[in-house]
């Protein structure tokens, strides 16, 4: 229940592995980061991978789960090289929480993502439909 929830947080551990964009490539070359958030407070950013259309990030994300309504939004953005404007969103991928913890109450002790309690694991195409 969510009271409990907030008096005692659950933890999430994303890791972003891999992608594969299919978005029009700017004329500079892919410059892709992810920009992961849950809910409207917790937000985590990757680094920049340089000139790829197949980044691997490799990086664990960890936020504290209070309410299982909130979502996991992940999106790649292309970094333009300045820190000034908006970035170019190459694709995005949200995650229901409560479906995460559905799946594994229901696989007594396995992770519908991964082998493991402790985290998931995936991989996906982004791009932007036309």
């Amino acid at each position: 229940d969510s009271t409990t929830l907030r008096k005692h947080p659950m933890i999430l551990q994303v890791q972003a592995k891999e992608a594969k964009i299919t978005a029009q490539k700017p004329d500079e070359g892919y410059f892709p980061y992810l920009q992961v958030t849950y809910g409207d407070q917790q937000r985590a950013t990757s680094s920049v991978q340089r000139l790829t259309a197949t980044p691997s990030w490799n990086e664990n994300f960890v936020f504290k789960v209070s309410d299982l309504s909130q979502d996991v939004l992940v999106q790649c953005y292309h970094w333009n090289g300045k820190n000034e404007g908006p970035s170019l969103l190459l694709g995005m991928a949200r995650i229901k929480v409560a479906n995460l913890l559905a799946d594994f109450d229901e696989s007594e002790g396995s992770s519908a993502l991964g082998s493991n309690t402790e985290s998931g694991s995936g991989s996906g195409a982004i791009g932007r439909s036309r």
